[in-house]
C-alpha cells in the first residue's frame, strides 16, 4: 500500500539511521490527545499494532481511487498553511504492510478534534468508511488517512523537501 506523510527532517532521519521512527506525544497538541489516544486504542482493537503498544500514530495520506497518485498541494496548505514553506518539512512516500495501516476518513476525524478534548465514547459516522464497497472510496480522495505504529527504514520509498515537492506538484498540475 502506499501512501505519503509530511514529516521533520529529523524524524526522517531516525527512521533511516536507526531503522524505525515512531511519533511521540510531546508533539501532540493538549487538546488533541484524548482523541489520539482514542485513535490509538482503535488500531490496537483493529488489529493494526500490537497489544500494549501507547502511540500516537503516524498520520499518513492513502492514495485510493481512480487518482490513484500523492495529495494535492491544496491538501498539503489547506493542512499546513504557510508552514508548508518552512525547509524542515520532508514529503515521504512509503511502501505499507496493508495489515499495519488503518484507514479512515480525515473530515469526520476532524470533526472528531473540534468537538471535543477528550477521548471519544464512540466513532464519528463515516469514519471507518472503507474500500469494501463495491467501487472503493467515494467523493474527495485527499480524504483518506491513514494511521501507522512507526516508519520503518525499509519502508521508504522516497524522501523530498516538501516545497520541492510542491513545486513538482504545480509542474504536474496537481493543485
Amino acid at each position: 500500500m502506499r501512501l505519503w506523510t509530511i514529516q521533520d527532517v529529523a524524524f526522517v532521519g531516525t527512521a533511516v539511521s536507526t531503522g524505525v521512527a515512531e511519533a511521540s506525544w510531546a508533539r501532540v497538541q493538549d487538546g488533541w490527545r484524548g482523541a489520539y489516544a482514542w485513535m490509538t486504542r482503535a488500531m490496537v482493537r483493529r488489529r493494526r499494532a500490537p497489544t500494549g503498544w501507547g502511540g500516537p500514530p503516524v498520520w499518513a495520506w492513502r492514495a485510493c481511487g481512480p487518482r490513484r497518485g500523492a495529495p494535492s498541494r491544496d491538501a498539503v496548505e489547506a493542512m499546513l498553511g504557510e508552514a508548508a514553506n518552512d525547509p524542515r518539512w520532508r514529503m515521504v512516500t512509503l511502501r505499507a504492510r496493508p495489515g499495519e495501516v488503518l484507514l479512515s476518513r480525515y473530515g469526520p476525524w476532524c470533526e472528531l478534534l473540534e468537538r471535543s478534548p477528550r477521548a471519544p465514547s464512540r466513532a464519528p459516522r463515516g469514519l471507518w468508511q472503507t474500500a469494501r464497497r463495491a467501487g472503493g472510496w467515494r467523493g474527495n480522495y485527499d480524504d483518506i488517512q491513514a494511521c501507522l505504529v512507526a516508519i520503518r527504514r525499509d519502508d521508504i520509498v522516497s524522501v523530498e523537501s516538501l516545497a520541492a515537492w510542491c513545486a513538482r506538484a504545480d509542474r504536474r498540475g496537481r493543485r
